[in-house]
């Protein structure tokens, strides 16, 4: 069996400056699937960020991956502004219901304080552990909800389809608040010494028009990304589905 030659950001770098590798770099999505390694339930993760970075450091050790993604699932973000996530005893956790109902409530609504409310402040302990136990060879990122797809959430996806047509105001209004809750977030991330890892799901052309992400996913990811490069961190972003129409 060969053994790497390279640390992951030894990696990272020489590929960056265009030098020769030991071997591609290697970025897999390991997500909830680090709790095997470690013998523990999907659904112990919640409130524990010292086992979420126990079980995300362990996996990185055994398989020898090149990044470690703090993450558990997309909904940390609403669910810190009041959306209901169900967590299943050992699959990944869904959204149950929105935050709120109808426009009427968008008021009622706060960006997220990622110190105080809910899951976030136990991500932000296993990106820091995480960090302290390997962040000397391998980049740590923490998972960062883009703001369309946190807005989703917070209202509904069905609802946010219909106001896109009906009251693309109110989905600006949604999309700026989610904005404000992640580039808070994204400050904490980045106090932790990771580097911030976007997700915008939702922004997939699978599910809206180019048009529609241009005017409600692209001008929010825009003002993320630029506050992240403020900071002299890169980023990276991932959007599933098809995306050959937006990449311009």
């Amino acid at each position: 069996m060969s053994r790497d030659l390279m640390t992951p950001i030894e990696r990272f770098a020489a590929y960056g400056r265009g030098e020769a590798l030991d071997r591609l770099p290697c970025v897999p999505i390991v997500g909830n699937t680090a709790a095997r390694v470690v013998g523990a339930r999907v659904s112990d993760f919640r409130g524990n960020g010292r086992l979420l970075a126990d079980a995300q450091v362990a996996a990185y050790r055994r398989f020898g991956y090149d990044v470690i993604r703090i993450f558990t699932d997309l909904y940390t973000q609403a669910e810190a502004m009041g959306a209901r996530v169900h967590y299943p005893d050992d699959e990944t956790a869904y959204l149950a219901a929105p935050a709120i109902q109808s426009v009427d409530q968008i008021a009622s609504l706060k960006p997220a304080n990622p110190h105080q409310d809910g899951n976030l402040p136990h991500h932000l302990e296993a990106m820091s552990r995480a960090v302290d136990a390997v962040g000397n060879e391998v980049v740590v990122t923490g998972a960062l909800t883009g703001p369309f797809t946190t807005a989703s959430f917070l209202i509904g996806t069905e609802s946010l389809a219909r106001l896109m047509l009906k009251n693309p105001v109110a989905v600006h209004e949604l999309c700026e608040l989610a904005l404000q809750g992640a580039l808070a977030y994204a400050k904490a991330i980045l106090e932790t010494g990771c580097t911030p890892s976007l997700t915008d799901a939702m922004c997939s052309t699978t599910v809206i028009s180019p048009k529609q992400f241009k005017e409600f996913g692209q001008p929010y990811l825009t003002r993320l990304v630029e506050f992240i490069h403020s900071r002299d961190c890169s980023v990276t972003l991932h959007i599933c589905g098809k995306t050959r129409a937006i990449w311009e």
